[in-house]
């Protein structure tokens, strides 16, 4: 009969028997907030426990500004249980969420830290298009005063529309236009009697909106446009 190392069996006992319990136990030891719209804020709770046999404090630390822990934690006795809360804010954020974690440091000798990944999607349920234009050259032609369109649309069973007035500087003019798709366009041009210092220029849009999920969730957003163009018409 062939004997196993000492190394091996003890690691097969280790396997069978589920292995000894952490010192710190996270549970869940990471989470997955799948696909949240951008604009929301999510949380999720965590429970920590302290398998050992001192006290130990505790301090948890995010490594993003779109994460927080919600309260504060206390010191744990042996065998005690404490639960903590993570907030997610997607205000800021979109696509896959990588490299986002949670790190709950200890002051036990043996468990300088645990880290809690962070996963999850940001989706947009609106588009914005475009979003930078150029006027190219004003220097009187009807081109230079034709209206460039921003297009706003939800997706579907969303809706969206502005939460105030149009921001826009003195050099253009806008019209907001509502679309039979819940959305609307906003018409942007330089009127006729506008006069600026000569050479080039940048000009922003900014939408304030309010976007409403099927759920009637509410989310604020904001938008900007940019326009770019050279002035060739004298003040």
């Amino acid at each position: 009969m062939r004997v196993l190392p000492t190394i091996s069996l003890l690691a097969l006992l280790v396997s069978a028997c589920g292995g000894p319990p952490e010192l710190i136990q996270v549970t869940p030891s990471k989470h997955d907030f799948g696909r949240v719209m951008q604009g929301e804020t999510r949380e999720i709770s965590f429970k920590v426990k302290n398998n050992g046999e001192r006290t130990v404090a505790f301090k948890a630390v995010p490594n993003c500004a779109c994460l927080a822990v919600a309260h504060g934690l206390r010191p744990l006795d042996p065998g005690q249980t404490q639960e903590f809360h993570v907030l997610l804010d997607t205000a800021h954020l979109t696509g896959p969420v990588q490299g986002k974690w949670v790190t709950l440091n200890t002051d036990h000798p043996g468990v300088p830290g645990v880290v809690i990944p962070i996963e999850g999607e940001i989706f947009e349920a609106f588009t914005l298009q475009p979003k930078s234009f150029r006027f190219g050259t004003i220097d009187g032609r009807p081109a230079n005063y034709e209206a460039r369109v921003i297009r706003v649309r939800p997706m579907s069973d969303y809706t969206i529309g502005l939460a105030r007035a149009v921001s826009v500087p003195d050099v253009l003019a806008t019209k907001v236009i509502p679309h039979a798709s819940g959305g609307f366009d906003v018409h942007v041009s330089i009127p006729r009697d506008v006069r600026r210092p000569i050479g080039p220029f940048r000009a922003h849009v900014r939408l304030e909106m309010v976007l409403t999920a099927p759920s009637g969730t509410e989310i604020k957003l904001s938008r900007k446009a940019t326009f770019d163009g050279v002035w060739r018409l004298r003040p």
